[in-house]
């Protein structure tokens, strides 16, 4: 049997191209087809997918990689605009459900965005394993891992009322807590609740695909860059420091060889490579008994 496996991106472009590129890794790594389903978004302002799903199904014509757009779903009336989208996107688990139902190879795996937390009771209901695919890097999901038990945590504050305190997070440095999310500032909020709800069925899925870096260290520090405001000589001096200095030289020296770094980590045999072939032959074929994929 060729092998099918359904990318869940959510509402909006930003969430869409990621999933888009994982397509075509998945692809390249020998499963038969995958396909790429989105969400139009009923808010007001918010542009349609539709252009956007026909140009990407026009590009890849020629691949496995198949574009379903889901129809407009209207979310509760009033409401925080954070979880209106958590609504939105629960709202379409039915069309979700009856799409998978109908995709023939029945599909495999369900990746999900992080907004589609919901969509674990369709993996549920056709006793698919489902993964999150996270693209925002491992510190914020790390944040986002451990914010459930920190609400529940008796007398626990709201980051609002913290000002500049450092917030503590098993894994990353102490994040100041005024630079939390707006959306996570006030406990007592929808949105700070819809959140955290949502993060903390995180872990209910099968594993999540990250991006994570061996090293990485600021280049340039650039005054004023944690206090909203950067003046324009301050990005003149370090813009000349990179350019004009010995330092810049060998900044620009350093990331050159991280470029080299990374493409090598992508390659055939690399470390990014290795990671994504394991999820693939040990974690999923582990899961479905067996797996068929196109050399």
């Amino acid at each position: 049997m060729k092998e099918t496996v359904v990318l869940y991106s959510g509402m909006g472009v930003g969430h869409l191209t990621p999933m888009v590129e994982l397509a075509e890794l998945f692809v390249r790594r020998g499963f038969a087809s995958v396909a790429v389903v989105a969400v139009e978004s009923p808010f007001p302002g918010a542009p349609s997918l539709e252009p956007v799903i026909s140009r990407l199904s026009s590009s890849h014509r020629a691949s496995s990689i198949s574009f379903h757009l889901l129809p407009r779903v209207p979310p509760p009336a009033g409401g925080n605009p954070v979880a209106q989208r958590f609504d939105v996107l629960r709202l379409n688990n039915p069309a979700l459900l009856s799409l998978l139902r109908s995709l023939s190879p029945p599909p495999r795996a369900l990746v999900l965005d992080f907004f589609c937390i919901d969509a674990l009771d369709v993996a549920a209901e056709l006793a698919l394993p489902a993964y999150f695919f996270f693209s925002s890097g491992a510190a914020i999901l790390a944040v986002f891992l451990h914010l459930p038990h920190d609400h529940d945590r008796a007398g626990a504050a709201s980051f609002k009322d913290l000002g500049r305190a450092p917030v503590h997070f098993p894994g990353v440095r102490p994040i100041p807590a005024g630079d939390m999310h707006p959306a996570l500032s006030d406990r007592d909020t929808d949105a700070y609740r819809a959140l955290v709800r949502n993060f903390g069925r995180l872990p209910d899925s099968r594993g999540i695909l990250v991006f994570l870096v061996d090293e990485i260290r600021v280049g340039v520090a650039v005054d004023g860059y944690d206090q909203v405001l950067v003046a324009a000589d301050e990005v003149e001096r370090k813009v000349r420091l990179v350019m004009e200095t010995e330092d810049g030289q060998r900044l620009r020296a350093r990331a050159a060889e991280l470029k080299d770094k990374a493409a090598a980590a992508l390659d055939v045999g690399g470390s990014s490579h290795a990671a994504f072939q394991q999820f693939l032959f040990k974690d999923l074929e582990k899961q479905q008994g067996g797996m068929e994929f196109d050399e």
